[in-house]
């Protein structure tokens, strides 16, 4: 593409290979992602940190950038638009120890990125997640990004879990191209801030887990039994409270000759965001990426809203929401 165009819907490839259980297959992943492709998607989303841990299932790759490197093999290259993220390194490893940062490191970790997607600039690349202050401002990951724009590895950068005092100081040094953040009828914490900062400074917002880690979609009934379990609203405490809640939009979407899925990611689209759903099922994918046709009302909207108001359960742990946006504004707000 000639431009960073992300389109109304993006696809997220991070399911198929990490943390909501074993890797699918090689040809598997493959196929999904072409069914996604096929259907009009053109925004891959995919994570430095997005790989397995431990013992390798067989045929499959470690890293989920090296799988989505080899769909973009299968496809024209200027069509698709490939987002991954740069995780700031910790001294005990990735998941643990003090965060520790500096432009060597990253484009260290963009060149690996590169290599593993096979590909010679990244169209976007986010900064996963916040590095503390106290490790590295805002304004010099924003100089630091700008440096490998001028040196060609990437084409535009973006944020993820950032507050809006950050997006806007980032912004004002080297333009961001997206702000990624969590957006469903689950998880909405982020309208009262982020939404209307972005809005402001134009800033798309790319919306990541849009039907709330498969829970919006109906497919899930019990707590499950990956990385998920220890989301608050899929504990066995709030599930069967919060299925109360996914039986009205599935009530809702069959009366509209929908599925639940499409009318929740029509949902995000309306109200101003790019979701980009995962889903480990060629079907699902080709489903998925309908909603983009569906226009809802503002009727549609309402009911929508007053079906899930009342959801049991935050979007993560003390120990997620810790390392999100709100959790850096509540430690700025306490020093």
């Amino acid at each position: 593409m000639s431009a960073l165009e992300l389109g109304k819907q993006g696809y997220g490839c991070m399911g198929l290979t990490a943390f909501y259980g074993k890797a699918v297959a090689n040809e598997a992943g493959i196929a999904v992602m072409k069914a996604a492709y096929d259907a009009g998607c053109r925004l891959f989303d995919t994570a430095q940190i997005y790989q397995q841990f431990g013992e390798q299932v067989p045929n499959t790759y470690r890293f989920n950038e090296e799988l989505v490197g080899a769909f973009v093999k299968t496809v024209d290259r200027d069509t698709v638009v490939i987002a991954t993220k740069y995780f700031p390194r910790r001294d005990g490893g990735l998941r643990s120890g003090e965060y520790v940062y500096s432009f060597d490191m990253l484009a260290k970790a963009t060149e690996e990125s590169l290599e593993r997607l096979q590909i010679d600039c990244i169209d976007l690349y986010y900064i996963h997640r916040m590095v503390p202050e106290s490790v590295v401002s805002v304004e010099q990951l924003a100089s630091d990004m700008q440096k490998l724009i001028d040196a060609g590895k990437i084409k535009a950068w973006g944020v993820s879990e950032a507050a809006p005092d950050e997006i806007r100081r980032a912004h004002a040094v080297t333009p961001l191209a997206a702000v990624q953040q969590e957006w469903s009828l689950f998880a909405r914490d982020l309208e009262a801030d982020i939404v209307p900062t972005c809005q402001e400074l134009k800033i798309p917002i790319v919306a990541y887990s849009p039907v709330a880690r498969g829970m919006l979609s109906g497919s899930l009934t019990t707590p499950p039994k990956d990385w998920r379990s220890s989301i608050p609203y899929l504990t066995e405490e709030n599930i069967n409270a919060n299925r109360v809640l996914v039986a009205k939009i599935e009530e809702i979407s069959k009366s509209k000759n929908m599925t639940a899925s499409q009318i929740c990611l029509a949902w995000v689209q309306a109200k101003g965001g790019i979701p980009i759903p995962g889903t480990t099922n060629v079907e699902h994918a080709t489903s998925n990426h309908g909603s983009t046709e569906i226009t809802l009302t503002h009727d549609d909207m309402i009911e929508l809203e007053a079906a899930t108001a009342g959801v049991q359960g935050l979007r993560g742990d003390a120990g997620y929401m810790k390392s999100s946006y709100k959790g850096r504004e509540a430690r700025a707000i306490n020093t």
